[in-house]
């Protein structure tokens, strides 16, 4: 029978608890993560529709949008981008029914190290902003003041409706070295969860 050297059982018992310490480290890793992820979820408040003269308009509020890799990833020239899904159909039967407009429109921020400014871009009037603060820039990205849904043309008066909205963050795959920098950017995408509000008109 082989005899096994103290030097092969040392190498041996090692291996095994390296492997070990590393099984312990991923699942406390994979825990953490979720934790903290779960606790910083992007979340869609104060909801509002209202209307103008002409159209259905839509005011909303993205809470906890923005973190600070995000942020670090922003001034390391990774642009952020937000793509907003508005759903309306009319209640029938006391459930959301037909369809009448589907809504998709992205903001995108970016920012200019050799200006010092912040650069936005928004479909949903194809329209764009410069400005010096990345608070504003922020508030500008996640706040949305009358955007609209539809023309009051495709509203029956007294009818009710049931609005669906929901917004996806986008995030870049970084270049290797941008790991050294930014070595808890998470990714993938992160969306907010469907909010819903119904209405009467």
């Amino acid at each position: 029978m082989p005899v096994l050297s103290d030097n092969i059982c040392f190498k041996t018992s090692r291996s095994r608890f390296c492997w070990r310490l590393f099984l312990v480290m991923a699942l406390f890793s994979a825990f953490f993560g979720q934790e903290v992820r779960a606790a910083a979820k992007a979340e869609i408040r104060d909801i509002v529709v209202n209307n103008s003269s002409e159209d259905l308009l839509l005011y909303m509020v993205v809470d906890k949008a923005f973190r600070q890799e995000m942020e670090e990833g922003i001034y390391n020239g990774i642009p952020a981008s937000f793509t907003f899904f508005v759903s309306l159909r009319e209640v029938a039967d006391g459930r959301p029914g037909k369809q009448l407009t589907s809504l998709e429109f992205d903001r995108v921020l970016s920012y200019d190290s050799l200006k010092e400014v912040f650069n936005l871009h928004f479909s949903e009037n194809n329209t764009a902003l410069t400005v010096t603060s990345l608070a504003e820039a922020e508030a500008l990205m996640t706040e949305v003041n009358g955007v609209k849904i539809t023309g009051l043309a495709q509203i029956k008066p007294g009818s009710k409706y049931f609005l669906s909205v929901k917004v996806r963050l986008e995030r870049k795959t970084l270049p290797l070295f941008f790991h050294y920098l930014i070595p808890f950017w998470q990714l993938r995408d992160e969306e907010t969860d469907w909010h819903y509000v119904e209405f009467r008109y």
